[in-house]
């Protein structure tokens, strides 16, 4: 499991093909629809989405870190 260091491009290609993948699913639409109607915000649910992939990958996700 990789927990340290930046990504890989493989890796992020992954994860930005993946997440397209995921999105675009209409099960995936209507969870980020019922959260925002739900007074959530659209960024917490794709966030979470992005993490979930990470953990597909077999990546530590530390969510004090950003992406930036």
């Amino acid at each position: 499991m990789q927990s340290s260091g930046m990504l890989t491009r493989e890796q992020l290609f992954h994860l930005f093909e993946r997440f397209n993948n995921l999105t675009s699913q209409p099960d995936v639409k209507k969870r980020i629809l019922d959260a925002v109607l739900d007074k959530q915000e659209a960024v917490a649910v794709t966030t979470t989405i992005q993490e979930e992939i990470f953990v597909e990958m077999g990546i530590v996700w530390m969510p004090c870190f950003s992406y930036h």
